[in-house]
């Protein structure tokens, strides 16, 4: 065995799920997600700004399309 002084073992390795099943899928989304959040500059923003950033950008576009569609329709 070991000795008294010496470290304790660490626990078991953690189990990687096998490739493409759901679990490995949702990871790997998860992890795609944050890399493009972190490519745009938000990786480090709360939930809570994501949001916003979010719902602003919605409401840009919508407000963008309904222009259009007006612009279009009386030009």
């Amino acid at each position: 065995m070991g000795r008294a002084n010496q470290k304790p073992r660490k626990g078991k390795p953690q189990h990687l799920p096998k490739g493409g099943t759901k679990p490995e899928l949702a990871h790997d989304g998860r992890r795609d997600r944050s890399a493009i959040l972190d490519v745009m500059g938000l990786g480090n923003l709360s939930g809570g700004a994501k949001s916003v950033i979010f719902t602003g950008s919605v409401i840009l576009m919508i407000v963008a399309i309904v222009a259009l569609v007006i612009w279009t329709a009386f030009g």
